[in-house]
């Protein structure tokens, strides 16, 4: 499973409208995703 940058970024946005003070990093981590499509670039 893997979202976009913006998407991300748009969840970190409407949580923020509720009331919640957080970023990208605090909710996503995408490292084992980018080190796997680093090792295979065919997957993406």
């Amino acid at each position: 499973m893997s979202m976009s940058d913006q998407l991300m970024a748009d969840n970190v946005e409407i949580l923020k409208l509720a009331g919640y003070d957080l970023t990208v990093g605090d909710l996503f981590d995408t490292t084992l995703l980018e080190e796997v499509y680093a090792e295979n670039p065919d997957l993406k």
